[in-house]
């Protein structure tokens, strides 16, 4: 596998990372498999149905790049936040675990931020390859953690430069505290700048990207960008979204599936002559790899006590819908409100019929938010919540929901909710259904 290494510095002043490695064929046709994955969430361990895990997305990927004459591997955000190990220990053992992964490079996603931007700086020690974002600023200046923007490498001769970028919709899906002073400025904006600065420097131009549909089709546009390779919206593509010239690539979250884009680029006329992308599922890997395991399965062990424990028994299947109305029953069991709301991406994972243990609460909801409870009258409500849940404009109601909800609230515009804080809603969670002992 071709590992990026310190190559030589190309000096923008938006601030630029290196690497190269040698050209291993002669002739202007050359070859480059790229691999990627996107929104692995700290899914250490292959789900009930044989899915994902991160030593078998190891030797997925290792599978993916051999035979090839040059192989890059890059990851598009979202590394953390999403089992017992990455909540318990703030992220940064998963960048421990990623380093088995063969990544060359990443970017940030909006999960990244779960534990505040602070914490941004560990995860760039703790990695042993780049991860890139050029759109996040701050008023005082400088780069988040001192992250590069871009990175350009040498692979088979050809020049590649791969470009991170955060979507703008940030302050949107984190905390106000968890992200501080930081901005994510516009995206196409951001890119188009970099991009038209690299000239002649790379002969392909990858967006690595943590991003929205929008996004991803607006960057199409972008003169000079070749390929999106994007995360965020958790479903993958059946075929590559395609411009004239350029095309968007995106695999299923949580390691259930890695992407392969096989390139040949002629580098006298610097232009991709042909390509070609698959989705490779990551399913009952037979052999997952070694180092991956080995350290996926010491960081398991520090965890397994708090988590596999028995908790209930689950009588069917629930989708995503019935998981979020089974959580906000809980709320409003617990509080005595009239109504419970959550947001519907603070479910992370369904509950599948049979033993429950506490890990499957904790993979569910790995965030650490707070319940949240106030009395608010109906026209206070947004419309959709009043029509969701047919409230009255006229009636005033006691709500129970999670903190997160209420930061979000007052940064949508709908004002400022008066509420009283209390226990930690996984705590709830696990109380409630432990009381109950099973689910049907």
């Amino acid at each position: 596998m071709l590992r990026s290494r310190p190559g030589v510095l190309v000096s923008f002043a938006i601030g630029l990372a290196c690497a190269g490695c040698a050209c291993a064929a002669e002739g202007p046709e050359r070859t480059l498999t790229i691999v990627h994955t996107n929104d692995l969430h700290a899914r250490l361990l292959p789900d009930a149905n044989g899915r994902g895990g991160f030593a078998e997305v190891a030797t997925t990927i290792r599978e993916a790049c051999a035979g090839a004459a040059a192989c890059l591997v890059m990851d598009g955000g979202d590394l953390v936040q999403g089992s017992p190990v990455s909540s318990l220990f703030e992220g940064v053992p998963v960048f421990e675990i990623a380093n088995r992964l063969g990544l060359d490079v990443s970017t940030l996603g909006n999960h990244e931020f779960d534990y505040g931007w602070q914490k941004i700086s560990q995860f760039l020690d703790a990695a042993d390859f780049p991860i890139l974002n050029a759109n996040m600023m701050h008023p005082g200046g400088g780069r988040l953690g001192d992250a590069a923007s871009i990175v350009l490498t040498t692979a088979n001769g050809i020049r590649v430069g791969i470009v991170g970028a955060l979507t703008e919709s940030l302050p949107f899906l984190v905390a106000p505290e968890q992200l501080g002073e930081w901005t994510a400025q516009p995206v196409v904006e951001s890119v188009a700048g970099i991009v038209a600065k690299l000239n002649d420097e790379a002969d392909v131009v990858v967006v690595l990207g943590h991003l929205t549909r929008e996004e991803e089709l607006a960057l199409l546009e972008v003169p000079g960008v070749d390929f999106v390779i994007s995360g965020h919206t958790h479903s993958g593509l059946s075929e590559p979204v395609r411009d004239d010239d350029s095309a968007i690539l995106r695999v299923r979250a949580y390691g259930h599936q890695v992407g392969r884009l096989d390139l040949t680029v002629n580098i006298e006329t610097d232009e991709v002559t042909a390509w070609s992308w698959e989705a490779i599922p990551v399913k009952d890997v037979l052999e997952p790899d070694p180092a991956a395991l080995e350290v996926v399965q010491a960081w398991e062990k520090k965890v397994s006590k708090f988590v596999d424990i028995d908790l209930a028994t689950v009588g069917h299947d629930y989708n995503r819908d019935e998981m979020r109305a089974l959580f906000e029953q809980a709320l409003v069991e617990e509080t005595g409100a009239d109504f419970g709301y959550i947001n519907p991406g603070a479910v992370r994972d369904v509950f599948l019929e049979g033993p429950l243990l506490v890990r499957h609460v904790w993979n569910a909801m790995p965030f650490e938010d707070y319940i949240a409870t106030g009395t608010i009258k109906g026209s206070e409500l947004p419309a959709f919540l009043r029509e969701e849940r047919g409230l009255e404009s006229g009636r005033e109601y006691r709500f129970a929901t999670i903190d997160f909800v209420v930061a979000q609230w007052h940064q949508r515009g709908f004002g400022t909710l008066d509420v009283e804080h209390g226990e930690l809603y996984r705590d709830l969670l696990i109380r409630w259904i432990g009381e109950r002992e099973r689910l049907d």
